[in-house]
């Protein structure tokens, strides 16, 4: 990708552009006025976490064979639709996190966080049960201990079960249940 690697006055890596980066390297004039901002950076911040969480970028991947302006054009046209569900790709990525990317990620600079401040608010409050979760690991590693122990048995007793117990035996379970 050495072409869409190459700074241009813009500056970045156009994969991670927001739409207001895009459409100036799209027009290929100078008339076309770009002012970087907060929401800019927001937008790039919002395709990096996208990609760390799913390991894609959030709008599939990039042609190789396109000039810089024939990207700019296409990402653009993708960013309008909006990204992909980080779902698909990562069950594990909840909800809200994905609204908040998402908010990140928005076509209009005006839908995205004000700030990063801001943004920084809202992550902590998404992420807040799960270090909760770790602070109550880490002061009660007796406690955390045998509930891990306590799950491990109760699933290593269940892979023993489904492995001894025959399908016959199953189907005579259910028979005499009718």
């Amino acid at each position: 990708l050495p072409d869409q690697m190459v700074e241009s006055n813009i500056g970045g890596t156009i994969p991670y552009m927001a739409p207001e980066c895009l459409r100036a390297i799209a027009a290929e004039s100078s008339a076309t006025k770009f002012e970087p901002s907060a929401q800019v950076d927001i937008y790039s911040l919002g395709a990096t976490l996208f990609q760390l969480l799913t390991g894609r970028l959030p709008y599939g991947d990039i042609p190789r064979d396109l000039t810089r302006t024939s990207l700019a054009q296409q990402l653009l046209e993708r960013q309008e639709r909006g990204p992909d569900s980080m779902q698909a790709f990562n069950p594990e990525v909840s909800f809200g996190l994905q609204n908040i990317i998402g908010r990140c990620l928005a076509f209009e600079p005006g839908m995205r966080f004000a700030s990063a401040s801001e943004l920084a608010i809202e992550l902590r409050k998404e992420l807040k049960p799960l270090r909760a979760a770790r602070r109550w690991m880490h002061a009660n590693p007796i406690k955390s201990w045998t509930v891990t122990a306590a799950l491990l048995l109760a699933s290593v007793g269940g892979i023993y079960f489904a492995a001894t117990v025959d399908d016959r035996q199953i189907a005579a379970a259910y028979q005499a249940f009718e």
